[in-house]
């Protein structure tokens, strides 16, 4: 387990921080709301996925009790940001993929 302490220190990345948290329901929702064309192109136009609104990353379903729980037994706890960095990073497992 990776905790906020060292995400924050710089001992882990912000991918290794958040893709701890990304599990299969996390990808699926990314499929399902998105398409895999779509975070393609966007990750094509922007790294960081900026080019789908924040309102679109925030309107996905909460992440489930037990991914919360995770969460702050790491040190941190569940809020819109990190929301939107679980799923901007299951995006990016999802086109990894399929490469």
């Amino acid at each position: 387990m990776i905790t906020r302490k060292q995400y924050m220190d710089g001992d882990k990345s912000h991918r290794e921080y958040y893709g701890q948290f990304v599990g299969e329901a996390e990808i699926e929702t990314i499929q399902r709301e998105f398409g895999a064309d779509k975070i393609q192109t966007a990750l094509a136009e922007d790294g960081n996925l900026n080019a789908i609104p924040l309102s679109r990353w925030d309107a996905l379903p909460q992440i489930d009790p037990e991914k919360r729980k995770q969460i702050k037994e790491c040190g941190d706890f569940h809020n819109k940001a990190g929301h939107v960095c679980i799923y901007k990073e299951a995006a990016r497992q999802l086109v990894e993929k399929l490469d």
